[in-house]
Formats: C-alpha cells, structure tokens, sequence
C-alpha cells in the first residue's frame, strides 16, 4: 500500500471544451515534480456543450495515467459554487485544490500553494491582482461587494479573493459538515480560522470571451454571501425603520405647526414625495426580509446542492 499523500485538484466547468484539455496539460505540467499521488476532479456543471466528451477524452489519455482522474458529471446547471461543493465532497486528498478551467487562474502558480502547504498553512488562498483589462463596470462592482460585505457581516474579505486556492484535509473535513444551502464558500473559508496565507496573482483575460459570471449570477452571489453570513441587514432594516419613524415625526409637527400658525395652502408635491419616500422604505424593508425567509425556506425542503448524473474515471 502507498503512504504517498494525495493531492486533490478540482476543476469546476461550464462549456469548457476549448479550453479543459490545455487547463488539465499546464496543471499537469505545474505539478509533475511533486513526489504525491495527484487527483484530478473535474465537475461538469450541466455542459451544453463537448466538455464531458472532453472529459472522457482525458480519462482515456496514456499520458494521464499515472493521475487519478474523475469527471463528475452533474445533471444540470447548479452554479459554479455548488459545483466547487461537489468537487470538495468527491474528493479523498490530504489537501484539495481549486482551480477554473478557463484559463484566468494560472495553473503555474500550483507549486507555490503546495510549497506552503507543505511549510505548515492549512489554507493557501490566492488574490487576483487588480486587472485594468475588465471592465470598469465589473472592476466597480467588485470593489463595492466586498466593501459592502465587510460592513454588513463584520468579516473581512480581502478585495479580489479567488475561488483559486489550497484547503488542508481538517479544514476540507470542517466544509463538508456543515449542513447549510447555499453556501457561500469564500466567507465560509474566512469565518472557519486555521493557518491561512495568501498568494497574489495576475488574472490572464481571454480575448472575445464573455464572462461566465454575468452580472444576474454576481449579484446573486452577492446576495447569498450577505445574506448566508449575517443577520445586520435586519438590524439595519429595524434602524431605518426608527429613522424613518423619527423623520415623519417630526414632519407631523411642522406639518401641525403650519396648520395653526402658517400658511396651510396644499402642497400636492410634497406629499406625493413623502408617499413615495415612505413606500419605497416599506417595499425595501419588505424585500430584505424576504431574501432570509427565502433561504430558511430552501433550508427547510433540504434539497440536495446538485445532483451527480455520471461519474467518469480513467484506469487508474
């Protein structure tokens, strides 16, 4: 029997087929000087396209047969995180790495996670550098999410944290038991402690590729990261609920003063400004309470996270 360690790599993709194969080649090329035993995940998150083609094509590659390789198949489009989940929840490795398959993430930059890794850090996480080359639309909504997820949930994540990083098999045992939906698998990696170090990098932009993360999946996970974490937008909810108390309050008063000592002339303007003012307050407190009963909601059917289709390995 080997003692060698294991070192899972999962690789989550969506309609990857361009570009798996020469992920898998330079991931591979990263780490071939490494005395382990290498795993390799890659989940197929509900591909329309070649990609589980791809993936068999790799289990059946001879020059990938000294690597475990598995292809979990899922039978839809569960979302990138969810796919990261199942990745995490197949894989047998000492430490387990997460990488995309889309190239922005260089595999090159394996040896140095396991390096450190190896020197005693239980979670090597990575920073993507800031890239002049995405749009100042995305640069600016970045910049704001983890602004505004550090004040809401009192948490710091740096700016610019990837999904490209290295977890310990303790912290790995931590993720796996916890029960919770929609998780949120940067903050849960900040909120569980252990040794952690980061590693900055320069993302590689692809020329006439769109983002798989389209602004609707940002915001969403945006969203579940605030809501997952925190219970500070329902305190703050209560706040402008006070405020807003005070604010027409005091209104009532100048409003009661004009009536006996002013001038009492109607003023349609500024009481369809108050209306809408006050409206808008409600619909808002309204909809922050409904994306928590949302999520208790999802809890409490206890679907799975993602569903495994197939399960592809190669001869190993």
């Amino acid at each position: 029997m080997s003692t060698k360690k294991i070192i899972s790599i999962i690789i989550p993709c969506f309609n990857e087929q361009e570009y798996l194969s020469i992920t898998v080649d330079r991931v591979v090329k990263s780490i071939k000087d490494f005395d382990y035993i290498f795993e390799l995940i890659i989940v197929d998150d509900g591909s329309i396209d070649n990609t589980t083609n791809e993936i068999i094509k790799l289990t059946q590659n001879s020059n990938y047969f000294s690597f475990i390789i598995k292809g979990i198949i899922l039978s839809k489009n569960f979302g990138h995180q969810k796919a990261l989940e199942a990745g995490i929840n197949y894989a047998s490795g000492d430490a387990v790495i997460s990488i995309d398959a889309d190239l922005e993430q260089p595999p090159e930059l394996l040896p140095e996670l396991i390096t450190f890794w190896e020197k005693g850090y239980d979670i090597v996480y990575t920073i993507r550098e800031n890239d002049k080359s995405l749009s100042l639309l995305k640069r600016i909504t970045s910049k704001g999410f983890y602004k505004v997820y550090n004040f809401l949930t009192g948490y710091k994540i740096e700016q610019g944290v990837a999904d490209y990083r290295l977890l310990d098999k303790k912290v790995v045992k931590v993720f796996k038991s916890m029960p919770e939906h929609n998780k949120f698998i940067r903050g849960i990696i900040d909120w569980v402690g252990f040794e952690k170090i980061p590693i900055k990098y320069k993302s590689i932009s692809i020329k006439n590729r769109n983002s798989r993360y389209t602004l609707s999946k940002m915001v969403n996970l945006a969203l579940n990261g605030i809501i997952s974490f925190s219970p500070r937008p329902l305190y703050l909810s209560f706040l402008i609920g006070l405020v807003t108390l005070i604010f027409s309050f005091l209104y009532s008063i100048i409003i009661l003063y004009l009536y006996f000592f002013g001038d009492t002339s109607p003023g349609q303007a500024s009481v369809l400004i108050t209306i809408t003012f006050f409206t808008s307050i409600i619909m808002i407190l309204l909809g922050i309470q409904g994306l928590y009963i949302s999520q208790l909601v999802d809890e409490v059917k206890n679907r799975p996270n993602f569903i495994v289709k197939n399960i592809i390995e190669n001869n190993k």
